[in-house]
Parts: structure tokens; sequence; C-alpha cells
């Protein structure tokens, strides 16, 4: 794609290129502002300086293993820009110290997916040391383990009681992270009435997860919830009936491959959801199953990703939309 193409395309909301591009060149979506979502080739290998310069409307972006090299300000003024998913990273790429310069100043999510020995934790360092990416994007200290309150058969119940949870309210925590040795999240176990604090915004899971289920109504009303990563949840089955029903701040939502439930109304109601990534598995279509109104009252437009290099996002999105009461609109639309 030669040099500024699309430049000053300011109605220009998403654009789908084909797999025979391997090369976006200088400033080719600059002051797209309107820029909502790009299908990334499977074969790029280069984005060169100011390519997405100004779209400030960006929110995520999901490059595929193949990328190679970014120049200068390639995302320069993308201050909405909030989700990088990088499909098998290799371990190094060729970045300008600016390359991310520019983005979501209040930090984000980085995420590796399909991972050859490279983690995200790694790519999200390496993107803040060698691509400009706002230290703000380093994760928080997590909440420690011993505030939980988990019983003998590994459930977890909530907090434990009397805790005082206001010391951790120090501006840098701001994560959950469930530990390792919980099997299952208790029925309303984090709802409205149990105290959740509002400086955590994260949710996410400790490496090697036992956890299967979480239960009924479990994070209902959640309202300071903006991200739940469950990558590290690789047993999770269940989500049940409105655990995430109504947390009206959260975003962005990470699935595993295990999980075959989502059931009725778990994340109705959560109006800002504009986000989803799935590591499908290959039998998607017959061993996952949507309880009524899993998606009621999302956001009217917003991006899906599969993580399955067998399944397009495009076929993920067309299967989900039947599903659960997805949104219909065609602002929806598949990352790749």
């Amino acid at each position: 794609m030669g040099t500024y193409i699309f430049f000053n395309c300011s109605s220009l909301t998403s654009i789908n290129l084909p797999n025979s591009i391997d090369k976006i060149q200088g400033g080719a979506f600059a002051n797209c502002s309107a820029l909502k979502s790009i299908n990334f080739p499977r074969n790029l290998t280069l984005i060169s300086e100011l390519a997405f310069e100004g779209c400030a409307s960006l929110t995520s972006v999901s490059f595929p293993s193949n990328l190679s090299t970014l120049g200068r300000d390639v995302f320069s003024n993308c201050f909405n820009l909030s989700s990088i998913t990088w499909d098998a990273w290799k371990g190094s790429t060729a970045l300008q110290s600016d390359s991310f310069s520019g983005v979501c100043p209040d930090g984000g999510t980085v995420t590796v997916t399909n991972p050859s020995g490279h983690d995200s934790d790694e790519l999200l360092q390496y993107l803040v040391n060698s691509g400009g990416l706002p230290e703000s994007w380093l994760p928080a200290p997590e909440l420690p383990d011993d505030v939980y309150d988990i019983d003998n058969n590994g459930i977890l119940l909530g907090f434990k009681a009397g805790i005082d949870l206001s010391q951790y309210d120090d501006g840098i925590c701001n994560t959950m992270q469930i530990p390792a040795s919980v099997k299952s999240i208790a029925n309303s176990a984090f709802s409205s009435s149990k105290n959740i604090p509002s400086f955590i915004t994260n949710l996410t899971f400790a490496e090697n997860s036992n956890c299967s289920s979480i239960g009924i109504e479990a994070f209902n009303v959640f309202s300071s919830l903006i991200s739940i990563n469950f990558s590290n949840a690789i047993k999770l089955s269940t989500i049940d009936q409105y655990c995430f029903f109504g947390c009206s701040s959260l975003t962005s939502v990470s699935f595993p491959s295990s999980l075959k439930t989502i059931n009725f109304g778990c994340f109705g109601n959560c109006s800002a959801l504009n986000n989803i990534i799935w590591n499908l598995p290959d039998d998607y279509q017959t061993s996952i199953t949507f309880g009524e109104n899993a998606f009621l009252g999302i956001s009217n437009s917003g991006t899906v990703t599969s993580l399955n290099e067998k399944i397009t996002s495009q076929q993920l999105l067309s299967w989900i939309k039947q599903k659960g009461n997805f949104p219909a609109s065609d602002d929806w639309k598949a990352a790749n």
C-alpha cells in the first residue's frame, strides 16, 4: 500500500485488507480520525512511519505473526488505542523508539496469542523498552492472595471478613488476580453487596489457574471493572448466569479455549463492552453454548478477534451474532 493512500479520509471507519498485501507504507491511514478497526493481512511484514498517525478512534490492533518492522510514530496521537494483540510474537521486532508513542496514556492491555516461547509480559516490556509504549501500560501490583477467602475445597467465597482493602488504594494497585489454587468462584462472591473496591479495574487469573467455573452473579454490577483476561484460566468451562451483568465500564474480554458455557444474561447490560478476543476450540460451533440474553445490551459497535488460526474473526463474528442476543449491528467488525 503506497504512502498516504488514505490520508485524511475522515469518514473511513473500517477496512479489510487482502492477504496479498505485505507492506503498509508511510502515512497510509494518517488522520483517518474515524477509523475504528483494521484487518491486518496475515502476510504483513512492515508498517512504515506515521501509517496510523492521528487515528483517534482506533481502540485496538491485532498484529499477525509475520510482522517484523514498525516505523517511527506509527501510532502517534492514537490516544484511544488501549489493546494490542500479537499472534505468535517471535521475540524480536524491528521497532523505532517511538513506534507506540502517543497511544492511550492511561494504559492498556498487551496479549500474545499462540505463544511459541514468548509471553504477553515479555512483549509488553519489549514494547515499553524499545517501542515507546507508555510505562503506564506496565502491570500494577495485584491485590495479595491473602485478601481472599478460599475454603478447603478451593472455592473462592469473596474477600476475607474484616479485611481493609483501602490500604491498597494507592493509585497503583488496580488488579484482582484470582489465585491459582482457586477451583471455582462461588455465587455472588464479589457482587455489589460485597463491597468491591472502586480502584479495581482489571480482572486476571494467575498462571496455571485451576478455576473451572464462575458462579451466578459472582461479579454482578462491578461498576469499575474495565477489562477481563481469562487467558491463564485454561480450565475454565462455565461462566454462570448474570455473572458480569451490569458491569457498565467493562470494555474488553479475552476468553480461553476451554470455555464451554456462557449462561443466561452473563454479560447483559455491559454497555461499554466493545472488544471480544476468543481463543476458540476447533469444534466451537458444537461445543460452546450460550444462555439467552448472554450479550444483551452490550455496545452496538466493536471488534471481535479469533485467536485460532483455523477460524477467522469473520467466522467468529457471524457465529456469535446468532447467539445470546449479540448485537446484529454492522458496526461490529472482525479484526482479521
